[in-house]
């Protein structure tokens, strides 16, 4: 028989499958770039997977050097993947263009036509050896396999860093699915170190397939258990860290997945880290309204919150987070300090109503005022007749100061006056000046 199926051929196969399941999976949230390289990820390790399930069960050298060069589509290509997903998921985009990926893909395309032709030169496997009694074989390595090593390991180290240098960029509530991430990207690097050993405790077991599938089921699952891909964490700068508005981030469970210093400093916290996984209403619970309005689009409405005896006044406003295919997959609270502007109009509102209530106070004169022609007395509207002055200042309020006009004074006082004057007094009069 030219194949004969074991254990170690049925765990790799195995693993492939679930490669493939984890694929689908994450195909249904393909709108996310981060997944969609992912979904690439998991096909290019169920594809290694599967070619190395024939390959560990084939029993002639020809068979299993077939099939290990079908596998290296995937062997190759895995750690390309892994480096821009983990590009991509640090928010590192403009550090790789569709040029570099080119770049990045010269290598592996090379090594697999040194597989591909490897009986013409024998620089990647100088020779198979099968051992009878677990029919695995052992790959004498060649410069282009010590190649293809040193640049996959190049791949994953630069990818676990940049997974690594996003802590200092992402809010510490990422930080745990982070680490998680980043253990889960060095397991492929440990199981090849293992297998290119001489401390392979299963000689001829290539753990390196088996770590590349772990660590797409780890990838996978933080997929959607932790939401990591969902909602992005988005690498916030200072202005983002320290502005002075309130930022909140939400997700479609109504938890606060991200925060900012004054979002701490507004609920009386000592970090915005406290906030995180708490569910919004439980601080804010004026919120809640907010956030259900906010379903059809973006929403503002002032929010009055008490702390310590004090109200302050913030002006709200929630918009909701969706992909571009329209889903919703969280809402974002930005508040404003506006007690300043509501102290403000609530005193322009006070000096308007006290002006107002005077000028309901104050009457005025209109209309056509009966007046005696010859007293000049004025009658209201009971039929009484008043004094200019006292009529005037019942329906004004004003008040009267008396003096005498210069035409009275001459009547009044001929005796006194003459012809000329030398002008008028302070009240009116005028006074004979005396030569």
């Amino acid at each position: 028989m030219n194949y004969q199926i074991s254990a170690y051929s049925i765990g790799i196969l195995v693993a492939g499958l679930l490669s493939l399941g984890a694929a689908r999976i994450l195909w249904t949230r393909r709108s996310v770039p981060s997944t969609i390289l992912l979904v690439w990820l998991e096909i290019a390790i169920a594809e290694w997977c599967l070619a190395m399930a024939i390959e560990t069960a084939a029993t002639t050298v020809a068979l299993k050097h077939f099939w290990s060069i079908m596998a290296y589509p995937g062997t190759v290509f895995a750690p390309v993947l892994y480096l821009l997903f983990a590009t991509h998921y640090a928010r590192a985009d403009r550090d790789i263009n569709k040029r570099q990926i080119v770049l990045l893909s010269i290598v592996p395309c090379l090594v697999f036509l040194a597989a591909a032709t490897n009986s013409l030169h024998h620089l990647l496997w100088p020779e198979i050896t099968i051992d009878p009694a677990t029919n695995l074989a052992a790959y004498g390595h060649g410069p282009v396999f010590w190649v293809l090593v040193a640049y996959s390991y190049t791949l994953i180290v630069v990818g676990a860093t940049r997974i690594l240098r996003s802590m200092v960029h992402f809010a510490r509530y990422y930080h745990g699915q982070l680490l998680l991430l980043l253990l889960a990207s060095l397991l492929p690097f440990a199981g090849n170190v293992i297998y290119i050993s001489g401390y392979n405790p299963m000689p001829g077991v290539d753990w390196t397939a088996l770590a590349f599938t772990f660590t797409g089921l780890v990838l996978t699952a933080a997929a959607f258990q932790f939401k990591a891909f969902t909602i992005l964490p988005i690498a916030r700068d200072i202005l983002i860290t320290h502005m002075h508005d309130c930022l909140l981030v939400i997700d479609s469970r109504q938890r606060i997945v991200d925060a900012n210093e004054a979002s701490a400093r507004l609920l009386g916290l000592k970090a915005p880290s406290v906030l995180f996984g708490e569910h919004l209403t439980q601080h804010l619970p004026d919120a809640g309204r907010l956030m259900a309005a906010s379903a059809q689009g973006e929403v503002a409405d002032p929010m009055a919150l008490t702390s310590g005896g004090t109200t302050r006044w913030y002006d709200a406003l929630m918009t909701p987070l969706r992909t571009p295919q329209g889903e919703s997959v969280g809402q974002m609270l930005i508040l404003r300090d506006i007690t300043h502007r509501k102290e403000l109009e609530a005193e322009r509102e006070k000096l308007i109503t006290e002006l107002q209530a005077a000028l309901e106070e104050v009457r005025t004169l209109s209309g056509m005022l009966p007046i005696c022609a010859s007293c000049k007395k004025i009658r209201d509207d009971q039929g009484y007749w008043h004094g200019v002055e006292v009529y005037v200042r019942q329906h004004t309020g004003a008040e009267f100061s008396h003096g005498i006009c210069p035409e009275c004074a001459q009547k009044l006082y001929a005796d006194y006056f003459g012809d000329e004057t030398d002008g008028p007094t302070s009240d009116g009069m005028s006074i004979k000046s005396s030569r």
